[in-house]
This record gives C-alpha cells, structure tokens and sequence, in this order.
C-alpha cells in the first residue's frame, strides 16, 4: 500500500497500536466520556457523542482504493429479454444505430468490474469528488466479444463523479461532457458521515431504533437496533479502536441479513483509526451475496488542502442537466 509522505510513518509494521501498553488505555469503554471503569459497556449518548467528536476532526479525506465489483446473474435472466427492454425505450429511428446487443454484452461483462477509486470528501464544503479508474482490459474484453465502439463505450467504467447537495455529477473519462441528475443525496450523506473509515453510521442513532448494546468479552461490543421490537440491525464495535466498527448487518423484516459490512486491517492515521480492508455483501431478490464490493485501502490522508476547483466541472465541457436538477454555480 502506498501511503503519502506526511502518512508513512504511521503505516510502519513496527507500530503496534494495540500492544499491552497501549490497550488498557483504549479498553475504558473507546475513549467515551463519563467512562468510569475498564470493561464498562458504553451507554448510546456516549457511542453517539464519542462517535460525532471523532466524525468532527476530519474536515477533508482522500482515499485511494482498489475496488473490486461482483454481481450475480438475476433468477430467470435472459439475453433476448434484456435486449427487448433496451429496445423498447428507443425511439423507431435509433433502432437501426444502436448496437442493442453489443450493449447487453457489455453489461454482463459488467458484472464483474475491477477499478482503482480515489475519493475526495470536504466536509465543511459538503462536497465530494470520486475518480473511478477502470483497471480492466477492456480493450481486449472488446475484442474478444467483437463490441462496436458504441458497446465499448458501455463497458469502461472509467469516470468522475461530484456530489454536491441533491445533485450527481457524471463525466465519462475521455469525453468532454457532464450529466448532471437529481440524485436524492444518499450516497453524499455517507461519504460525509465517513461511513468508509468504520465509523459508527448517524442513523444508528434515530429516534426511532431502540438500542439493545452488550459486551461480547474485554473491548468487542453489540449494538443490536430493533424497531417496533423486530430486529433491523446489529453492529459489533471494537473498544481498542474508539468503538470502530467490526460488522454492520441489517435485517429485513422476516429477519433475514440483506446487507453485511465487514471492516478489518485497522492502522492509525493522523489520529483516526482506518480500516484497510472492507466489504459490503446485499442479499437481493432471494440471492444470498447478490452483489459483493470489496475495497483495498492504498492511500489515505487525514484533512490534506482541497482546492474549490478539486468540484468543479472543467470550462469548455458540454453540461446537460436533467429534469430536476440545477446549477450549483
């Protein structure tokens, strides 16, 4: 992994965070206030209150990750049906230009994606840029399946992402033009919650869960949330790592696991505990790990200068804006 210079030193194997030195330290219940005693389990004011002053040192983040995308083939799946549903939302004159089945080459190829992903959060700004590198062959994937350039087109994953209030910027790599779309601004509120450093996630905490927390031995605890007395999500929390999350399952409403999230390889950082190592696993229309993300951390910095251009869309690019959305200025 590759770490930036102000970094390095923080990455060395020779630290040992969690060594008998240091672990009674962390072990009075992750550094919460009003802890009194070692082994003591955390009240939800405390996780919630210690969780936020931890969120709120971290003004701006990069991380450079390696991302890896595997998504099961739907139950009944067809090509030809694909094909059809493509081809229904075409207009009677693009039907001869449009490569319908090349497209649908390329989006089972697309099922399996590998990319290297660099994220930009500011905080304070309430902005974020995500740079997704494609790190397929894709020019030989094209080869192989005899792709047009159009179909082509549709298998690079290649581009650059802004989000900036309710809007959700797309400009593909290669191509001087953006799509801004309306958005609904989920995947905004997760990069600034810093959901990717393992941090306890704000909704935890709604009014509407109650909290059931336990201790599971010297420093690992259990957040179960119920609502309405069913079972919506469970979290194990590391107490020598400032309650960092080691799991986060949530359940439907048979209490069935559709989404698990795992964070490992914990290294310290600029004062912030980051995982190395995290993976997301949905369960989806009755298939167990319908879709499996995994990120690989290879670079991190704590509060480093974001330039305002860092989200801006570059001058001379064709912007199209559609309906419901606006310019941020």
């Amino acid at each position: 992994m590759n770490v930036s210079p102000s970094c390095m030193h923080l990455f060395s194997k020779q630290r040992v965070w969690t060594s008998t030195i240091v672990a009674p330290f962390f072990l009075t219940i992750c550094l919460l206030p009003g802890a009194r005693t070692q082994g003591e389990i955390p009240t939800a004011d405390q996780l919630r209150d210690a969780t936020q002053g931890q969120r709120d040192t971290v003004r701006t983040l990069r991380l450079r990750e390696r991302e890896t995308v595997e998504i099961a083939e739907r139950p009944g799946y067809s090509e030809a049906r694909d094909s059809e549903l493509i081809t229904e939302k075409l207009k009677p004159s693009q039907r001869d230009r449009v490569d319908v089945a090349g497209i649908v080459t390329a989006r089972q190829l697309n099922r399996h994606l590998s990319a290297d992903v660099e994220r930009v959060v500011d905080r304070q700004a309430a902005k974020v840029r995500v740079v997704v590198v494609d790190t397929r062959d894709t020019a030989s994937l094209a080869q192989q399946y005899r792709l047009s350039s159009m179909a082509e087109n549709n298998l690079d994953r290649s581009r650059t992402i802004i989000l900036e209030g309710l809007n959700h910027t797309v400009m593909p790599t290669g191509k001087q033009s953006a799509v801004v779309r309306h958005e609904g601004g989920g995947d905004l509120s997760k990069h600034l919650d810093l959901d990717r450093l393992g941090i306890i996630p704000r909704w935890v905490f709604d009014e509407g869960f109650s909290l059931e927390i336990s201790s599971q031995g010297e420093s690992t605890y259990r957040i179960v949330g119920r609502y309405e007395a069913r079972r919506a999500f469970e979290v194990v929390v590391d107490g020598t790592k400032d309650c960092r999350v080691a799991s986060l399952v949530r359940f439907d409403d048979q209490d069935r696991p559709v989404e698990t999230r795992t964070y490992s390889d914990y290294e310290r950082v600029d004062g912030q505990w980051v995982p190395k190592i995290a993976e997301e696993r949905v369960t989806r229309e009755g298939i167990t790990d319908f879709a499996v993300t995994r990120w690989q951390l290879m670079e991190v910095q704590v509060n480093p200068e974001v330039p305002p251009a860092t989200f801006r869309i570059p001058e001379g690019y064709h912007v199209q804006y559609l309906p419901g959305t606006r310019s941020q200025g």
